[in-house]
């Protein structure tokens, strides 16, 4: 039975060498996280690399990669700032969990309306603490490291706009990938409602301190889980 996700900050690129043009990002190799993210750096003039996010410390340690993207926050947890000098603060994507809150039915089942109740409550504070917490740790990580000598980059302007020109161009094609691909018929249907939602959350979210966990999770109560119907996820 499923009760909600998160995904993580958004990843940037940790480099051996300053990479905050097209120029200097041509001909490097680039570790990626996903199939989207490689086919930019490869029409950016790149080279995408598929290795695990487990093995970017060997990689720019020993040189056979340049870049790696992933989490800021992994210029601390994984120590990436003593192989990598320079981070660029250029949006690559990011990791979303899936259905990381959900029970098996049969126990989701046997629980009374209230103890569901106790759990969709939990699951909306957490939700929202794992996002705002992923954040902060995010610019910690960010400060610790400038603080031992790294350096952070705003990319320049020629890659800001190659990025989104990528993006127009992607989501172009989204419908036919993904009905040819995975074989989802309504496609078009579930990929517009979900844009249609993601504009909703912006609007909702514009007057919301981002970093007020108790307001933040009372929304998605609001919004999501008020909603549900009692016996929802009761085969």
């Amino acid at each position: 039975v499923y009760l909600g996700a998160y995904n993580t900050t958004p990843y940037v690129l940790f480099c051996r060498e300053p990479v905050r043009t097209l120029d200097e990002l041509r001909g490097k190799r680039i570790r990626t996280a996903g199939s989207t993210v490689s086919q930019w750096v490869e029409e950016a003039g790149g080279v995408p690399v598929n290795v695990p996010s487990s093995e970017m410390y060997t990689g720019l340690d020993r040189g056979s990669l340049d870049c790696a993207s992933n989490s800021p926050l992994d210029l601390i947890s994984r120590s990436l700032w003593e192989v990598a000098d320079h981070t660029t603060l250029l949006p690559t994507g990011m990791y979303w969990s899936g259905p990381h809150w959900g029970y098996n039915p049969d126990f989701w089942a046997s629980l009374s309306q209230e103890q569901r109740q106790v759990l969709i409550q939990a699951t909306a504070q957490a939700m929202v603490r794992m996002v705002v917490q992923y954040q902060k740790l995010d610019e910690s990580a960010l400060a610790e490291a400038v603080a031992k000598g790294h350096q952070v980059h705003q990319p320049g302007p020629d890659m800001v706009a190659s990025v989104e020109a990528f993006r127009v161009s992607a989501t172009e094609n989204i419908y036919e990938t993904v009905q040819t691909r995975y074989g989802i018929e309504d496609a078009k249907a579930l990929i517009d409602d979900f844009r249609a939602t993601y504009a909703k959350w912006e609007k909702l979210l514009e007057n919301v301190d981002r970093d007020d966990e108790a307001a933040l999770a009372e929304l998605a109560m609001q919004e999501i889980y008020n909603k549900l119907a009692p016996d929802y996820g009761i085969r």
